[in-house]
């Protein structure tokens, strides 16, 4: 099955199948409800509502139908009490489905019966430029400036498949098409920024203007009303309406100097409108099957089409004359996108190539595989690199020239469209079961989601808290954890310094413990020498006592045998008083031995202490090198690992920051709601 008919058959699921017609559908309610007053019996205010012409004239204030235009049309305003007088007087406001179908015939041209033309809506200010601006223009980007609505204009079971996803050429800001409305977020933060309604249908094109200050909207409801719609990118007032179809509008784009739009779909027609008055410039049947793509290219000067039967044509932007007719692609043409200098075209084909063609000669370029089984969407970024998606479910990303950069994360189902921000860093895709995923397109992380079919604002605020609790704990974990990597860093630096200043000191420290061992064992040798000449002495003391005692004993016992010898008493006196110095001498020899002695273990404690000491320290330093070489290795890893876990805890704050920022604001417009009410 060829892309076209998968890629569009939903858009009529759900939807009324006629187009909303005054005679069918408009009258009865107006003769029910308004018909006492304004019918030509009555005309009060000179308004005849009952008679098609008649309402189309208005009344004696003026047109009360502005068609394409609701805001600007008095039945409307009147109706839905958005002006003064409210409408019907004196009664309660009519129903809001009832208030819906007037505003939506009058936004689909106001076509009195099925067979009739639509009108064309005049534009609400002239958007032409004077000349077209290239590269980025003077000033800050544009972004919306106030705050747009926040509460989903429609909220369905499930999204639809995301036909249309869009990025500001330079600001962060994407556009997701919903259900009868574009859903607008900070391509950056991913933060919702609120929803322009499309009540006209399903949006299956958004493209922003090059310079990023208009969003054009296109699409419809199958078999009844196509339309494109102008929105102001900095207020999201709707500018203008464009083009007026019986049918679903499949391509569109706005020029760049904002003067022509070109719309086209199942009709097979090239219709380029104006801005300045909504008149129809060229109409142009060449194409043989629906038109389901076409681009201006950057310059103006050229517009490209393409169509579900590998058609592929080139205009003269301006005089609708065709410039080249390009052969290459065997299946529906799916994409086509033009590089900023406006000398290459690309295009994405079901055929699953995805092709280059210069503009000079419309000869191609290169062509390469891009998706099996089909390439859905292929465009290129502001960088220059291209983004392509397709039936296989992955979204790719490749340089200018088609070289492959990065596959990522696949999609649910098939991958519709996609998208690179404003500055190249994300990767913005959808798909057919309505998810819209975010890619880092520098690592292909994904970053997250955004919502083709967002929550109300109350259930926003919920989900928002819970996000925020929830990047808390993340938060202080990678705080945690960089903490810890920064701790062990500084412990490993601080251990590796001392351990290198351990190496330089060691030897002069083991010299040291070396002369302290020598020291240690000369003064315990010295002591044991001391010790034994000491022993020696009261050993020698010892033996001249035992020797003179006997001496003594000898004098003494001959004294008494000759008792008139004096000479023998003397001499046993002489030795008695000898002993008595004898024996001071052995107890001072024998003191010092005990000192001595007590010193002895000391010593060797000392000298084995000192061995010891001297026999560790030498292992330290031994060990020393492989230590400082761990050290080293520890601190090369934590500081490879740092940057990582910083950058981590970085993006968890930043994330926790976004999501309480994001928090605010959703409470602010909540309280501002709340105030609101009456």
């Amino acid at each position: 099955m060829i892309f076209a008919i998968s890629f569009f058959a939903g858009l009529t699921a759900g939807q009324a199948p006629a187009k909303i017609t005054y005679d069918q559908h408009v009258l009865p309610f107006l003769m029910e409800k308004c018909g006492n007053c304004h019918s030509s019996d009555k005309k009060r205010g000179g308004l005849i509502v009952t008679n098609f012409a008649k309402i189309m004239e208005g009344g004696s204030s003026g047109a009360v139908i502005k068609a394409g235009d609701p805001d600007k049309s008095p039945l409307y305003t009147t109706m839905a009490h958005k002006v003064e007088p409210f409408m019907p007087p004196m009664a309660p406001k009519v129903a809001d489905d009832k208030i819906e179908l007037v505003r939506a015939w009058i936004s689909a041209g106001a076509p009195e019966n099925s067979g009739s033309k639509t009108l064309a809506a005049a534009p609400k200010a002239n958007i032409g430029l004077a000349s077209i601006v290239r590269g980025r223009p003077a000033g800050p980007p544009p972004m919306p400036a106030k705050p747009l609505a926040q509460e989903p204009f429609v909220k369905a079971r499930r999204a639809n498949a995301v036909l249309a996803v869009s990025s500001s050429p330079w600001a962060p800001l994407v556009a997701v098409g919903g259900q009868k409305q574009v859903l607008l977020y900070n391509g950056d933060t991913q933060d919702f920024l609120g929803a322009l309604s499309y009540p006209e249908g399903l949006p299956t094109v958004i493209k922003f203007s090059r310079n990023g200050s208009l969003i054009l909207v296109a699409g419809g409801r199958g078999s009844s009303l196509g339309r494109a719609v102008i929105y102001n990118v900095a207020t999201g007032e709707r500018v203008t309406t464009v083009g007026a179809d019986t049918d679903t509008i499949l391509a569109a784009d706005i020029s760049p100097d904002q003067s022509l739009v070109a719309i086209s779909g199942p009709g097979k027609m090239l219709r380029i409108y104006t801005t300045s008055d909504g008149k129809l410039l060229h109409e142009i049947k060449k194409h043989t099957d629906w038109i389901t793509s076409l681009e201006f290219s950057p310059d103006g000067v050229l517009l490209a089409t393409g169509d579900r039967s590998s058609g592929l044509v080139v205009w003269e932007a301006f005089t609708g004359r065709e410039y080249f007719n390009l052969r290459g692609h065997t299946a529906s043409v799916t994409e086509v996108s033009w590089r900023q200098d406006s000398n290459i075209l690309l295009s994405s084909s079901e055929d699953g190539t995805i092709r280059q063609w210069e503009m000079e000669n419309g000869t191609q370029v290169r062509s390469w595989a891009g998706h099996g089984g089909g390439t859905l969407g292929a465009r290129y970024g502001m960088d220059g690199r291209i983004v392509s998606a397709g039936r296989d479910k992955l979204v790719k990303l490749w340089d200018g020239n088609g070289a492959a950069q990065r596959s990522f994360e696949a999609m649910p189902d098939l991958a519709l469209r996609a998208t690179l921000t404003h500055d190249g860093t994300r990767v913005v895709a959808g798909d057919w079961t309505g998810q819209v995923a975010v890619f880092a397109s520098a690592d292909g992380k994904r970053l997250g989601e955004l919502s083709a079919n967002p929550p109300g604002l109350s259930e926003r605020v919920d989900l928002l808290a819970k996000a925020v609790a929830s990047r808390q704990v993340t938060a202080d974990a990678a705080a945690k954890a960089e903490k810890a990597t920064r701790d062990a860093l500084a412990a490993s630096t601080a251990e590796l310094a001392a351990s290198q200043k351990q190496q330089q000191d060691f030897p002069a420290l083991i010299k040291q413990a070396q002369d302290l061992m020598a020291k240690s064992k000369t003064d315990a040798d010295m002591l044991l020498a001391q010790l034994s000449a000491q022993q020696s002495q009261v050993a020698s003391r010892d033996l001249v006592m035992r020797e003179m005692s006997q001496s003594l004993l000898k004098f003494q016992d001959s004294a008494k045998k000759a008792p008139a010898d004096a000479g023998l008493a003397q001499a046993a006196q002489l030795t008695n008083v000898y002993i008595a110095n004898i024996s001071k001498e052995r107890q001072a020899h024998a003191a010092s031995v005990a000192e001595t002695t007590a010193k002895v273990p000391v010593a060797q404690k000392a000298m084995t202490d000192a061995q010891v000491r001297g026999t560790q320290m030498t292992q330290a330093m031994a060990a020393l090198p492989k230590r400082v070489e761990a050290l080293q290795a520890n601190i090369k890893a934590l500081t490879a690992r740092l940057p990582a876990e910083a950058a981590a805890n970085q993006q968890a704050q930043a994330l926790l920051k976004q999501a309480i920022d994001s928090l605010a604001r959703a409470k602010s417009f909540q309280v501002s709601a709340s105030a609101a009410k009456p």
